[in-house]
């Protein structure tokens, strides 16, 4: 693989294009791809290699111990890169640890300062473009065979905070369940 980036069907060739001919790790010069509405992701969609070229290591080593434990897997070393608020800057999407039924602990970090935009729980994260501001995150919980809830999260003073939670008919529940740990549903 050549210069460690793997790019995916994502939007991000922007992004890959200012890291592949050599600008900072840290994100200078670099320019990150607006999502369309809506996009989904999931723990397929991070990349480890989004990750080490994002220099949030820092950021994330301090997410961790408070919310890094819950599931049966610690991860804190894949992203998910999208421009969540129209800066042509970068917002990831870190998966902290996952459970056993697909739900994950998603750090949302900020870059320059570097930073914590919030924690959300999911399997799936819709992310909603509002013409200006902030992305909202809805995100899909599995609970058990045709049941889950959608928990929609809004930014709100730094940082990402749930606005509301409703369950879901089973017909809506398939539609998600079939995106989770699927990279074709990915951005």
């Amino acid at each position: 693989m050549s210069v460690g980036l793997r790019v995916r069907r994502i939007s991000l060739s922007l992004l890959f294009a200012g890291a592949m001919t050599g600008l900072g790790p840290h994100g200078q010069g670099l320019r990150a791809a607006s999502i369309k509405d809506p996009v989904r992701v999931n723990f397929a969609c991070a990349s480890g290699e989004v990750f080490a070229a994002a220099d949030i290591q820092e950021a994330v080593r301090e997410i961790v111990p408070p919310h890094g434990g819950a599931g049966s897997r610690v991860w804190g070393d894949r992203a998910v890169a999208l421009d969540l608020n129209h800066d042509r800057r970068p917002e990831y999407l870190v998966p902290l640890s996952c459970g056993a039924t697909c739900n994950c602990r998603w750090a949302i970090i900020a870059l320059k300062p570097s930073r914590s935009l919030g924690v959300i729980e999911g399997c799936v994260l819709d992310l909603s473009v509002a013409r200006r501001g902030w992305a909202q995150v809805t995100a899909y919980t599995h609970l058990s065979a045709g049941e889950g809830t959608l928990t929609t999260h809004d930014y709100r003073s730094g940082e990402y905070v749930k606005n509301s939670e409703v369950g879901l008919k089973p017909e809506v529940v398939e539609s998600f369940e079939r995106c989770k740990d699927n990279e074709s549903c990915c951005p």
